[in-house]
């Protein structure tokens, strides 16, 4: 995971907890839903669910298009078997910011859909390379 991403994250958890502490509702607004469409769309992936967790990212990207999402939702129409759906997920993420610190995450997906689908996704658990340091 990059800082950028630890960084945003870290703040909405920060964000979250300020407004229990305010009074304000913990549950409204458009930070408190992405944190749980994400977290909804991790532990359906977890547990193997792949269309539960590409409905939780499908609601995600339409709230907030952003590269890291599409990231993660291109993966999980990989891992599904959807190689079309994941490279223009990968596609869209990279026109979304081509600076964005998923860049070269995103490039590994559009190469991994592309590969042929025997070979695709070696290995037990097959991540983008930001995922495994």
């Amino acid at each position: 995971m990059q800082l950028r991403d630890r960084r945003r994250r870290a703040a909405a958890v920060l964000a979250a907890i300020a407004a229990v502490g305010c009074g304000a509702d913990p549950t409204a607004g458009p930070l408190r839903d992405e944190a749980t469409l994400y977290g909804r769309a991790v532990t359906a992936s977890q547990a193997g669910d792949h269309a539960t967790a590409i409905g939780h990212l499908d609601a995600l990207v339409a709230a907030a298009d952003r590269p890291e999402y599409r990231l993660a939702r291109g993966l999980e129409h990989l891992r599904s078997g959807d190689a079309a759906r994941a490279k223009a997920d990968a596609e869209a993420g990279l026109a979304l910011d081509p600076d964005a610190t998923a860049r070269k995450d995103l490039q590994w997906l559009a190469a991994e859909a592309a590969t042929p689908g025997g070979s695709r996704l070696p290995g037990q658990t097959p991540s983008p390379p930001s995922w495994n340091k």
